[in-house]
């Protein structure tokens, strides 16, 4: 599966979600400290979006109102969405 197509979604307000209820970024994300650095610096690609919030416990819209009303959902091939479930 493929995390790198789409528009890239800023990390910090994930990061600021999930620190209101751990100091652990990285353990609530099931991500290592390394993975947090890379998205600090890159962002996040839509769909990794979506994971890393669900992981958290929101909807990616919870997190980026504004930024998730442009990610083109009707340009995804629906064999890449089949694949992300």
């Amino acid at each position: 599966m493929s995390y790198e197509m789409g528009p890239r979604l800023p990390f910090a307000p994930l990061e600021a979600a999930v620190r209101e209820h751990t100091d652990n970024l990285g353990v609530a994300l099931g991500i290592s400290s390394a993975s947090v650095r890379k998205y600090r610096e890159r962002g996040l690609s839509w769909l990794r979006a979506d994971e890393l919030s669900n992981r958290a416990g929101f909807c990616a819209w919870e997190i980026w109102p504004f930024e998730w009303g442009d990610v083109p959902f009707d340009d995804i091939d629906d064999d890449e969405t089949q694949e992300a479930a």
